[in-house]
């Protein structure tokens, strides 16, 4: 029902009406914003460049950077063929430019479909605002980044000639350095032997790191997450960390076992898992371990990190594993 409200005497138009009246404005400043963007390609086309350049945004009260955005708007072939289908604010599509300008430098020629796609999927629409079209472009220039990312990390291990699978089995690390086999995840159990020595405060993260060279093994990690778990008593908690630092990786967090009453306890000669990580940061698909059994503690490297995988100070015959078994 159309209802005419009567207030004080004046008559008020009814809210079809303000509806229609706010649409046929909405539709003539889409017109109008368009004639202006068709104009000003008119305008590039015609003039002289310095004029175009220089004297036409003085007379057009435009600064150089404002004028800059509406040519990059005019100059798209794409947007022009689109623009029934683009929100109608110049803000909007010059980001619209932008995100053209990245689908094209990582897709080519393909990238028109896909942001074809993105139009029909309503992901670009005639009410997209410039905040959803900027989530658009943060994420194809994250995958560009990330793809720069693994292109250089595999130019590195080719430039190193490391690679991510052994040729040969091998069972101590001057065997798997001298193949250089690299690895994006390690799980460490070490023997008592070891932690004994490693834990005299006169042994520093530096001296390790010379003693047992466990990082000349990693893959390189500018795109990816390398992980490290160390298989520990509590009491040699602060070794582990040396371990952690010696093979280069940074501290994240520890997984340590059930509680066997309601109680908070100390724990001493309870084992913990350390977990330490390099390159980006990530969120673990699984926070529980099942147990310290090394079966288990693979089981729970397998569901956080990625492969190859090398298990070290000990053996295993878990498929997609190497195993470092010999102290020396």
């Amino acid at each position: 029902m159309n209802v005419r409200l009567v207030v004080e005497g004046q008559n008020h138009l009814s809210l079809d009406e303000h509806v229609k009246r706010l649409l046929d404005a909405r539709t003539k400043i889409r017109e109008g914003l368009w004639a202006f963007i068709d104009a000003l390609k008119d305008a590039r086309d015609q003039l002289p460049p310095n004029t175009f350049q220089n004297e036409l945004g003085i007379r057009l009260g435009m600064k150089k950077s404002s004028l800059s955005q509406w040519i990059a708007i005019a100059s798209s072939d794409y947007l022009m063929r689109k623009r029934d289908h683009l929100p109608p604010a110049s803000s909007s599509l010059y980001v619209l430019t932008l995100i053209e300008k990245k689908y094209l430098q990582h897709y080519g020629q393909k990238c028109f479909s896909i942001l074809d796609r993105l139009i029909k999927n309503g992901q670009i629409t005639p009410h997209s605002e410039r905040s959803d079209l900027e989530v658009i472009l943060q994420e194809i220039t994250q995958r560009i980044r990330q793809d720069d990312q693994l292109r250089r990390q595999d130019a590195i291990l080719s430039l190193s000639g490391g690679k991510l699978a052994p040729d040969r089995p091998a069972e101590t690390l001057d065997e798997y350095l001298a193949d250089k086999t690299r690895f994006r995840s390690f799980v460490v159990i070490p023997p008592d032997l070891l932690m004994r020595k490693w834990s005299d405060n006169g042994y520093f993260a530096s001296d390790i790191a010379d003693e047992f060279p466990l990082h000349d093994l990693r893959a390189p990690s500018m795109a990816e997450t390398l992980s490290c778990l160390i298989k520990v008593k509590m009491r040699d908690f602060e070794t582990g960390i040396k371990l952690i630092n010696a093979w280069g990786f940074a501290y994240r967090d520890a997984v340590v076992p059930p509680s066997s009453n309601d109680r908070c306890t100390v724990l001493v000669n309870e084992y913990v898992l350390l977990r330490g990580e390099r390159g980006q940061g990530k969120r673990i698909a699984t926070k529980a371990c099942l147990s310290f059994d090394t079966d288990d503690i693979l089981e729970f490297a397998e569901q956080n990190s990625a492969n190859p995988s090398l298990l070290v100070f000990d053996s295993t015959s878990r498929p997609d594993w190497s195993s470092l078994s010999a102290i020396t």
